[in-house]
């Protein structure tokens, strides 16, 4: 594997410098039908809040919802996405 010798690393976590914005709505949208939920009240929440907390609230303490804290994040190379 190549190594990478560096000064700074920056990740961009908010969508500044990448507007990621496509690939979350994607994914709100593969959440919202799994578990049965009205995809356009998901996204409306989903505005500023981490998706641990959004996950909560629609599963709240359950199995689904331990299941979705452990498993991660979709990237555009799962989705299909270009």
């Amino acid at each position: 594997m190549p190594t990478l010798h560096c000064k700074a690393l920056l990740l961009d976590m908010d969508g500044t410098l990448i507007d990621s914005l496509v690939l979350v709505e994607h994914v709100l949208g593969l959440f919202s039908t799994k578990h049965g939920l009205d995809y356009e009240e998901v996204r409306a929440r989903a505005h500023g809040m981490q998706t641990i907390d959004l996950v909560r609230h629609y599963l709240g303490d359950t199995d689904a919802g331990r299941q979705n804290e452990r498993r991660r994040a979709p990237t555009a190379g799962d989705s299909g996405l270009r």
